[in-house]
């Protein structure tokens, strides 16, 4: 990011870091509609932790923490390896039928159709 702004000129870096760290728009976040995803981080020094977590309040407005989110794509994946876990099992119960039956029907077909000693 700084070396971003070191490319540009100087006032116009300047205009962008004051929107970047100097924007307070919380008085314009009880008008919000429409829902709204705000990320932040604790480790980067480039993006301080400035968002108060009392905007989890509002209902339109979802905080995470970057820091976070290994522990929420862990929960998810936790949660897709238990629904595959419960999939094969269906599909393994659907096979074991579709053989037996399958099975038993070929196996009357066979003695309906071997020819009589008679």
């Amino acid at each position: 990011f700084a070396g971003t702004l070191s490319a540009i000129r100087p006032d116009i870096a300047l205009s962008v870091a004051k929107v970047i760290f100097q924007s307070d728009n919380r008085s314009e976040l009880a008008n919000v509609t429409v829902p709204v995803l705000l990320l932040q981080t604790r480790e980067d020094i480039a993006v301080p932790r400035d968002i108060d977590p009392s905007i989890n309040l509002l209902d339109s407005v979802y905080l995470y923490n970057v820091d976070d989110l290994q522990g929420i794509a862990d929960d998810s994946l936790r949660q897709r390896r238990e629904e595959l876990e419960l999939c094969e099992a269906i599909i393994t119960e659907r096979l074991q039928g579709l053989v037996t039956t399958t099975s038993a029907s070929n196996a009357g077909s066979f003695f309906q159709n071997a020819p009589s000693r008679a």
